[in-house]
């Protein structure tokens, strides 16, 4: 459930034009890089 809201909410920003995603690995232990 979280995934789908987390790829929900990716998706959301780039329809809004966001191009810059930041995905340090202290960021939820990389889980954020692996997702995009």
């Amino acid at each position: 459930r979280k995934e789908k809201a987390a790829r929900d909410a990716f998706n959301t920003s780039i329809d809004g034009g966001l191009t810059f995603f930041d995905t340090a690995e202290v960021y939820g232990s990389g889980v954020s890089a692996y997702l995009i």
